[in-house]
């Protein structure tokens, strides 16, 4: 399996925050069936604006690490981007990384409680401009659930979404399991990663989520999951299935990341 979405790297954001630990969750990684993690710290979220170089030099050092103690993963540089007013001005700059080498998918992000009224048309932009975006979590953001018509939207307009792992299997709760299963059912969604943090509340559970989605949706279904995330790492087309609507429901909550 690849990951396209983990904080895995240490030292930078809410991640780990000393090598032991992310090694600790790098082993966790490989008994999960996973092979290749694309590292996403977050940047611009409020918190976090971690650099392209800084990201390279501890993709670099960490990798270093991995071959050390002999644990058999790859780790490649990646953003978490959280779209602000400036976004296509930095990216344009060049201070975000792209999930590939050949700089056609890039991972942002939304706060959970709010998406900008421009949405569609920074897809429309990027998607003009041979750059397809991809939302993460967006089960997670209570805008989506009262109008999942936005989310279609998005998707009709050339945007994927990332599902988290631990949405799937019901880590985040109930109501974020059930809206995750409708994106699954409506096509909504095109992949899976695991959003992982730590080795405590916040771990890999790709496996277990592949096996959920399989029971439930079928062998097709999770096979097409598993082949997105190996497209998007290297660059390549998906063969995207054609979204529906959802009938949206009322969601009192704010996730806290």
């Amino acid at each position: 399996m690849i990951d396209i979405h983990c904080h895995i790297l240490p030292y930078l954001d809410d991640g780990p925050q000393i090598m032991d630990d992310a090694l600790q969750l790098a082993t966790i990684a490989v008994d999960q069936g996973i092979k290749k993690i694309i590292a996403t710290p977050h940047t611009q979220n409020g918190e976090y604006s971690i650099s392209v170089a800084h990201v390279k030099e501890t993709v670099d050092l960490f990798n270093q690490e991995l071959a050390k103690h002999q644990i058999p993963l790859v780790v490649s540089p990646g953003h978490e981007i959280r779209v602000t007013s400036q976004f296509e001005t930095d990216l344009i700059q060049g201070k975000y990384l792209f999930l590939d080498d050949k700089q056609k998918y890039i991972l942002i992000e939304f706060s959970s409680s709010f998406v900008p009224s421009n949405a569609s048309q920074l897809v429309h932009n990027l998607v003009s401009n041979g750059i397809v975006p991809i939302i993460a979590h967006p089960e997670r953001n209570a805008v989506f659930h009262r109008n999942s018509n936005l989310l279609y939207e998005l998707v009709e307009k050339g945007a994927l979404t990332q599902i988290t792992a631990n949405s799937v299997v019901g880590k985040f709760g109930s109501k974020i399991q059930k809206y995750t299963n409708k994106l699954l059912k409506n096509n909504l969604t095109h992949c899976i990663a695991s959003d992982a943090h730590n080795t405590k509340n916040r771990v890999f559970f790709l496996k277990e989520a592949h096996q959920e989605i399989e029971k439930r949706f079928g062998s097709k279904m999770n096979g097409y999951l598993l082949e997105n995330s190996k497209k998007i790492a290297v660059g390549e087309d998906l063969l995207k299935r054609s979204p529906s609507y959802i009938k949206s429901i009322f969601f009192p909550f704010q996730f806290k990341k």
